[in-house]
């Protein structure tokens, strides 16, 4: 049994609030977020908390929680966080079990379904751009409630500057699915290629690998699920020195952007002003991306 933002999920059953002595196991995986899990709980009551463990499966992309979850986080007998990142961060406001277990990326079956690609004109103009020589730079930003985390305008200052040194080297490319919001369509006045659609998970794999590199440069993050799946397609990701999926790639990995900490600055979705995330340096990344493509190894066949 999952609680989702809907309400409780069950096999067999729809997404609605069932009662506690209905379930079958004796512990709740609750992937409500920490702060929407005290509204639930004014709504439906505590029945469903009653002689089960609860498990709360979290991503957190900052390097502390909100201070207002920690009614929440202490409510939990277990926290699970897909990255040290973000066990470190709950480590903070709780001082209840902590667990770490990454996401699974399952190299074989992202292959499988880049294999069963049939077709779709925005990705088939991208492979004939490849062919004729340029090079292909992708970022994914899917479902993001507030783009600026996910650096899409770094990836727009990117896309500008490495267009003014090496003019028709490289084609930028955003894939979204932000239905017309203003901040993750276009970066502003960047030289990038937006897919404004939402793509099938073949088409989705086959975008992803014939990038000849996939670029993460964010300023928050818990993950990092399409770096991962980017590089178990044979693409090298370039991402932040930063957060999640920084402590899972390891010290010694090659395509690191560098970048300084800084203040969020202003209240966002869900950040506050006085938070601290991670500024990544887009000239340093347009350098490392020319040195990865001049390099004898670099780029892909």
């Amino acid at each position: 049994m999952c609680i989702r933002d809907r309400g409780f999920v069950r096999p067999g059953g729809g997404i609605d609030l069932v009662a506690g002595d209905d379930l079958r196991f004796a512990f709740n995986l609750i992937f409500l977020n920490p702060d929407q899990v005290l509204p639930f709980v004014a709504r439906y009551g505590t029945d469903i908390f009653d002689r089960r463990a609860s498990v709360g499966f979290w991503t957190w992309e900052l390097p502390t929680p909100r201070p207002e979850w920690r009614a929440a986080l202490g409510g939990f007998d277990l926290i699970v966080a897909p990255s040290a990142w973000c066990a470190e961060a709950f480590a903070i406001e709780t001082a209840g079990a902590i667990a770490t277990v990454p996401y699974v990326v399952d190299r074989a079956a992202l292959c499988g379904a880049r294999d069963a690609y049939r077709g779709h004109p925005a990705i088939d103009r991208l492979i004939a751009a490849r062919t004729a020589g340029q090079r292909i730079v992708l970022l994914v930003v899917d479902d993001a409630a507030d783009a600026a985390p996910k650096g899409v305008d770094v990836f727009g200052a990117m896309a500008a500057a490495f267009e003014q040194r090496f003019p028709g080297r490289a084609l930028f490319v955003l894939k979204t699915q932000a239905r017309g919001r203003a901040d993750a369509r276009r970066p502003e006045t960047a030289p990038v290629r937006v897919i404004d659609d939402r793509l099938d998970l073949p088409d989705l794999c086959k975008l992803k690998s014939i990038a000849d590199a996939f670029v993460s440069p964010h300023r928050a993050e818990g993950f990092g699920a399409d770096i991962f799946s980017s590089i178990a397609l044979g693409v090298p990701a370039f991402c932040s020195r930063h957060a999640g999926g920084a402590d899972l790639l390891g010290e010694d990995y090659p395509y690191f952007l560098r970048g300084r900490f800084v203040e969020v600055g202003v209240d966002r979705v869900a950040y506050r002003r006085g938070a601290v995330w991670f500024e990544p340096d887009p000239a340093a990344a347009v350098e490392g991306l020319a040195r990865f493509f001049d390099a004898p190894e670099g780029g892909r066949e």
